[in-house]
């Protein structure tokens, strides 16, 4: 940082120092009244007769601030100074010679000194050409001469003084840019004094430009630009990049006082719009970034509100415009070609043109003229195709850019976005990353699962693309009791009634069903009080859902001893529900139970074994009381769990 600061003060120096110095090469002529009264009566004679006003309406407008324009009110008067005008600038070639008109309209004007730059880019001849004229059409004796350039080495050294400058400013602005961009993409960092470097540094440029390159890059007024019109040229031309929709332009809203003029100092507003373009996409996308969770809330909440009526109000105002624009081209007499295409593709290329070329070298595709009608029709179709460009770009960097220059903490705070694209990109982030993140993302998932209680895409999701969800998640909950999935079941349990109907509904029950199977056996006991719920197609999800718990693959198999839930699944052995006594019994047969839990549920297991019909489940009991023998009995069958 400190090095482009000093960087960008050493130019700024440098740039004062040599346009102080270039002030001292003026020459000034003393504007005397005969000396103006000689000029234009002599040079009346030689073109007045083949210039009119209607031929020059640029040069007329100048002139007409002069006061002699002012007091004079015939016609006749008025062109012949208009054409004593032109034949001044003419024979001294304001073309060639910097300020040309400025150097007439001040000469014209009473008690005033005429002053005339002497550039490197003038040559010998012209001057001596002006000299001669000046002597041979003024009777004022002792005239100063217009002085050449001192020396052709002085003249070189000095342009190789401006460019190496100017150079060495385009070198700053390039470095700047390519570190802040690096910044972005590697630490994800935006720094707002580099962008104010940056716009200095195309201040300097743009003066730069104005008085070492010449003053034909610009169009300005007779005098040179003060300091606040160059501040408020750039801070015009920031606006301008702002402007996607380029409200400014259509309206008319900018400055007249100081414009490029050439394609060098055009290029130059472009790349300027660009990087500050970049700066400023960057930063709404960090802001956007950090309050995205709420953004997003705020618009699902607005489309929930707003639902039904969107579609016919967004339709409506399409068929509005769709006339409007109708009766335009049909009542102006538009080309069919202008209708159909080229005025849609020229406005479509405007939203894109982030660098405004189009305007910048006023390019137009169409023909069609502008009124306020026309500028706010271009106006409303700009918004709506920049709404769904950014949708549309939103979506792709989501999909392919999402994730780039994120810390780990940035990546584990999106983790928690409300777009489940969002959170698949940050995953498939994490699983590059490695197992080394374990220790800081298993307990955001363990909030993410307590925030989306009945999401089922978004678990579906984390057992998808996080290879650690079934390892990891499980022991968390254990060690983590202050942000455990027990709070999700609790939060479910409280809203019992609601789980309810979302299991009743036909719809839903199947996916209610699979993500509590998900969440583990931590919620057995909340789903097994749906198994004494009156509604059969409730308790026909709630077995299909302790079954996938409680299933030989299961990975939950810690359950019982963790949340002490031996009362509830003794109470299931006791059910006359053969379906729930199985339930009950794989909970055991796959849970690492302890010999004094154990011991209270296997006499009863033994006693089913005796009792039941069913060769499933003699079978299922036999298997359970093998798994414990030597633990709750031994071989004659005496219990040795008390």
């Amino acid at each position: 940082m400190k090095y482009f600061l000093g960087v960008n003060v050493f130019i700024f120096l440098l740039t004062l120092c040599n346009i102080n110095a270039q002030q001292k090469a003026f020459v000034y002529i003393k504007s005397t009244p005969e000396l103006r009264q000689q000029i234009q009566e002599q040079l009346a004679d030689t073109l007045a007769e083949n210039y009119t006003i209607s031929q020059n309406k640029k040069l007329f407008s100048l002139l007409s601030k002069n006061s002699f324009l002012q007091k004079e009110s015939s016609k006749e008067v008025r062109q012949s100074i208009f054409a004593k005008g032109v034949a001044f600038i003419l024979l001294v070639k304001c073309e060639q010679i910097p300020n040309g008109y400025r150097f007439y309209s001040r000469m014209i004007q009473k008690d005033r000194d005429v002053v005339l730059r002497i550039t490197p880019r003038t040559s010998q001849q012209l001057f001596t050409q002006f000299n001669n004229y000046l002597r041979e059409t003024t009777t004022i004796k002792n005239t100063p001469p217009v002085v050449a350039p001192e020396s052709s080495s002085k003249t070189w050294t000095t342009k190789i003084i401006h460019h190496t400058v100017i150079g060495l400013t385009c070198l700053a602005i390039s470095s700047i840019f390519i570190y802040s961009i690096f910044l972005l993409f590697s630490k994800g960092k935006i720094i707002f004094t580099l962008c104010v470097l940056q716009l200095l540094l195309f201040q300097v440029l743009f003066v730069q430009i104005y008085y070492w390159l010449g003053q034909h890059h610009f169009e300005h007024g007779a005098s040179d630009p003060y300091w606040y019109q160059w501040i408020l040229f750039m801070v015009f031309h920031v606006f301008r990049a702002i402007d996607i929709i380029d409200f400014l332009e259509e309206f008319n809203i900018g400055i007249y006082f100081l414009k490029h003029r050439t394609i060098l100092c055009g290029s130059t507003i472009v790349i300027m719009r660009l990087m500050i373009d970049a700066f400023v996409i960057a930063l709404t996308v960090k802001f956007l970034e950090t309050r995205m969770q709420k953004i997003y809330s705020s618009i699902d909440a607005f489309k929930r509100r707003w639902k039904n009526q969107l579609l016919p109000v967004s339709l409506m105002m399409a068929i509005v415009f769709l006339g409007i624009y109708s009766y335009c081209a049909v009542s102006e007499k538009w080309f069919v070609i202008d209708a159909l295409l080229l005025w849609p593709v020229d406005n479509f290329l405007r939203v894109i043109d982030i660098g405004d070329c189009f305007q910048t070298f006023d390019w137009t595709l169409h023909f069609v003229f502008d009124s306020t009608l026309h500028s706010s029709m271009e106006v409303v179709f700009r918004f709506a195709t920049g709404v769904l460009i950014a949708k549309w770009v939103d979506r792709l960097t989501t999909t392919y850019f999402r994730g780039m220059g994120l810390t780990l903490d940035e990546i584990l705070d999106n983790l928690e976005h409300k777009d489940l694209n969002v959170v698949k990109i940050m995953l498939k982030k994490l699983r590059k990353i490695g197992p080394e993140v374990k220790e800081k993302a298993v307990p955001r998932f363990l909030k993410i699962v307590t925030i989306y209680q009945l999401d089922f895409k978004i678990h579906k999701t984390l057992r998808k693309e996080y290879i650690f969800f079934d390892e990891d998640v499980p022991v968390a909950a254990q060690n983590n009791l202050d942000f455990t999935l027990v709070k999700t079941l609790q939060a479910i349990d409280k809203n019992g009634e609601e789980l309810c109907k979302y299991f009743a509904a036909s719809d839903t029950r199947e996916s209610a069903s699979k993500l509590l199977s998900t969440l583990g056996p931590q919620c057995i006991p909340y789903v097994m009080r749906f198994l004494e719920n009156t509604n059969p197609n409730i308790r026909e999800e709630a077995l299909n859902c302790l079954n996938n718990m409680t299933s030989p693959a299961g990975k939950w198999c810690h359950t019982l001893e963790y949340l002490n839930e031996l009362p509830i699944v003794l109470r299931m052995l006791h059910s006359f529900d053969i379906e729930i006594k199985i339930v009950a019994i794989e909970i055991i047969k796959n849970s690492k139970i302890t010999s004094s839990i154990a011991g209270n549920a296997i006499p009863i297991i033994r006693k089913m074994h005796k009792e039941e019909e069913s060769r499933e489940m003699k079978k299922l009991c036999q298997e359970v009381i093998d798994i414990y023998k030597g633990i709750c009995f031994d071989d004659n069958g005496n219990y040795i769990c008390y």
